[in-house]
């Protein structure tokens, strides 16, 4: 993935969210990009609360899996009000077709409550990329888990005025990787 001429900060290579799981991104060439390989969360607001352990979907972004797939099972929910975390729980699933989350244990909610659901295991791996040239090379802005890896990369800064190489605020492990041109 690049940009003819000079870096467009309009441009991400590759970008992936979460709750995905189970995610292998490996042996890309990404060049001259505003943002190279990027993470983030998916997120939902409580729409309506049935009971204390039960509540439908609001607007948001986090996709409704089919009755066939995980359905969310053992999945952990980041909780926010008034844009500050306020805790997280465990989901005991979700039904696609009533658009209902249903946690393990009883909580405390209000409509509106914004809400992220990520893996306890998301068994990403990141390897063997080479990013050059880029405004932000990697920016991982989800939860992450112990299996999210970035590892053996090549992140260059090449012509750009990137400030870092990683940023990084999830469980993320970095491993073997490889910078040029940073400080």
């Amino acid at each position: 993935v690049y940009v003819r001429g000079a870096c467009d900060p309009n441009v991400t290579a590759i970008k992936l969210t979460e709750p995905a799981v189970n995610l292998s991104v490996h042996d890309n060439l990404i060049n001259r990009c505003g943002s190279g390989i990027t993470s983030d969360a998916a997120w939902s607001s409580v729409g309506e609360i049935l009971d204390a352990k039960t509540f439908l979907v609001g607007r948001g972004t986090i996709a409704y899996e089919r009755r066939q797939s995980h359905r969310y099972r053992g999945f952990h929910v980041a909780w926010f009000r008034a844009n500050k975390p306020a805790g997280q729980s465990v989901l005991e699933g979700f039904d696609p077709e009533t658009f209902r989350f249903t946690l393990t244990q009883p909580r405390e909610m209000e409509v509106g409550d914004r809400f992220e659901v990520f893996p306890y295991s998301a068994n990403w791996k990141m390897h063997d990329n080479t990013i050059a040239g880029c405004l932000r090379p990697v920016v991982l802005a989800s939860h992450g888990s112990a299996t999210s890896l970035f590892q053996d990369n090549l992140i260059t800064r090449g012509d750009a005025d990137a400030k870092s190489a990683i940023e990084a605020s999830g469980a993320f492990k970095l491993l073997g990787n490889r910078f040029h041109g940073f400080e």
